[in-house]
């Protein structure tokens, strides 16, 4: 990092992440306060994902679905990446933030129902409890 970064963030109190291998598990499920319903079996070892199942189901327009066996593994560090086999612009992307592990999909329309893509969030996972949001 530039040294007038890494000023900028002690000014603000904040600190870089460290990059290190991604390690999550999670069997989570949860539904939010509007009806948003997911569902996810994550498994990721030294940032190699092994296991990658999650469905989302957004109330009033669909269902978003993703499987590993859909998507190869292209990046391992910083973040752990996949890539779609057949859709090559969808990308699964997980990192970590804290206790929280983000995992954001990035132009996978084809993996939903309709237009429930656009309405797609982020799946949270908490790292110690392995809790979703």
């Amino acid at each position: 990092m530039k040294d007038s970064t890494l000023r900028l963030l002690a000014s603000r109190n904040m600190k870089p992440q460290p990059t290190r291998p991604l390690n999550v598990s999670s069997r989570c499920s949860h539904k939010d306060e509007i009806g948003t319903q997911t569902s996810l079996n994550l498994l990721v070892k030294e940032a190699e994902i092994r296991t990658f199942d999650a469905q989302v189901s957004m109330k009033g327009h669909g269902i978003c679905r993703f499987s590993l066996n859909e998507f190869d593994q292209v990046e391992k560090m910083p973040q752990a990446l996949l890539r779609h086999k057949k859709h090559s612009g969808c990308l699964v992307r997980m990192w970590e933030e804290g206790p929280k592990v983000t995992i954001a999909f990035n132009s996978c329309p084809k993996s939903c129902d309709g237009n429930a893509f656009s309405y797609l969030w982020p799946i949270l996972v908490d790292a110690d409890s392995g809790r979703c949001s």
